[in-house]
């Protein structure tokens, strides 16, 4: 399906009531946007492309041979988050998230903060300028709505999926009205994220980003950005891949011109589980790693889900998770 054949009508209304802890539009509308449905998952994007490309875009050379992954490709929280299956160690300064979406069905949030060792968890919000996410009112809610725990706050955040064809700052504006319809993005939130990937309607279908230059597309990225840090006060983060920067022809260095905001890389090679250092373009810092697209959170959720991890002190997690 084609994301561009379908209308959107965009209304809001209410009163923006700023503080210093949230830019919210509590009181607005919900724009009028239609469910995501048969849109591939981001586990069907990654099993797509490892089918056509990827292979050759990211080898999975210098593997660790010396007893194990620091990172197992088949990570099981909270086993897996609290004590290093090679070496046997507890984790230090490791904070660990997993990111939902429709097809994640459904989630026991409460099991993720309590027994899982899970400190954020990412919801998608919005597509393009025409689509949301049908599960993330109700996850937005669920996570606020947790009674407190004395040692552990799951902290929630909201991302976009950038489309390919349309305008960075129409698809800002189409996210924030979502978002600000259903409570805005408060100061305990996650930094708000763009996702920037592969646009993929059907297995060995192009990617719609193949008709765009580097120079097009980081226009659109930087204009989202720019539109929500300037609405939210909050610096995004942008999601990615090296293998997807490679495939477009986008010079690894041009990931500067981004510096601006955080970078949160997919890396599900065997490689950078071993050495926990995933491939990053232009050799980037990143601030979140999402390591695999099938970790096991028990009875809290029965399939597989993506996770993420923040490394750093509690002080630095919580710079960042405020940023």
């Amino acid at each position: 399906m084609e994301l561009d054949r379908r209308q959107l009508l965009i209304t809001a209304a209410g009163t923006l009531a700023t503080s210093s802890a949230a830019v919210s539009f509590a009181q607005a509308k919900a724009p009028r946007l239609a469910d995501l449905t048969d849109q591939p998952s981001r586990s069907d994007l990654y099993e797509w492309i490892t089918n056509i490309a990827i292979a050759k875009l990211q080898p999975d050379d210098d593997v660790d041979n010396t007893g194990g992954a620091y990172i197992p490709g088949d990570f099981t929280f909270p086993d897996d988050s609290t004590k290093d299956p090679k070496t046997g160690l507890d984790r230090v300064d490791y904070h660990w998230g997993v990111d939902v979406s429709h097809y994640s069905g459904r989630v026991d949030l409460r099991s993720l903060r309590d027994d899982k060792n899970i400190k954020f968890v990412y919801i998608k919000a919005t597509q393009g300028t025409q689509f949301k996410d049908k599960k993330f009112a109700g996850f937005w809610s669920q996570v606020k709505a947790l009674p407190k725990h004395p040692t552990n706050t799951l902290r929630r955040g909201a991302y976009h999926f950038l489309a390919a064809g349309k305008n960075g700052a129409a698809q800002a504006d189409t996210f924030l009205n979502f978002v600000n319809s259903h409570g805005g993005i408060e100061k305990t939130d996650m930094p708000p994220v763009l996702d920037l990937e592969w646009d993929i309607a059907r297995p060995a279908g192009p990617d719609r980003w193949k008709d765009y230059s580097p120079d097009t597309i980081l226009e659109s990225v930087k204009a989202w950005c720019a539109k929500v840090q300037e609405q939210t006060k909050r610096v995004p983060v942008i999601y990615t891949a090296n293998a997807w920067w490679r495939e477009r022809g986008i010079a690894p260095k041009r990931i500067s011109e981004l510096s601006d905001y955080g970078i949160w890389i997919a890396d599900y090679s065997r490689s950078g589980q071993a050495s926990e250092d995933p491939k990053v373009p232009g050799g980037a810092k990143w601030k979140l790693w999402q390591f695999s697209d099938k970790a096991k959170v028990g009875d809290a959720y029965k399939g597989g889900l993506d996770a993420n991890v923040f490394k750093g002190t509690h002080d630095e997690f919580e710079r960042f998770a405020s940023q």
